[in-house]
């Protein structure tokens, strides 16, 4: 999987997800961030049946980084990469 600075939000969370369970080799430059948290956070309020989603505003993205960091992201660069390092 290819990510660069400009991965966020669901993309993250996927590259995260794939790079944590080694469902993919994740290469590139860090994310930007915004795919990890408690995002909707539900919360039932006690003695009611009010559910609440709130969003965790204010919370600074916690970026991904790939398992191998390239400063270019273009094709030729990442053949070459996988190529010479037999990923």
């Amino acid at each position: 999987m290819i990510m660069g600075d400009k991965t966020f939000s669901a993309a993250d969370s996927f590259a995260r997800f794939s790079k944590s369970t080694g469902f993919a080799t994740v290469i590139g430059k860090e994310s930007a961030g915004f795919g990890t948290g408690l995002d909707p956070m539900l919360l039932k309020l006690p003695y009611t049946n009010v559910l609440v989603m709130l969003d965790s505003v204010g919370k600074y993205p916690e970026t991904t980084k790939p398992k191998y960091q390239l400063n270019n992201i273009c094709i030729k660069d990442v053949e070459q990469y996988i190529v010479t390092n037999n990923i």
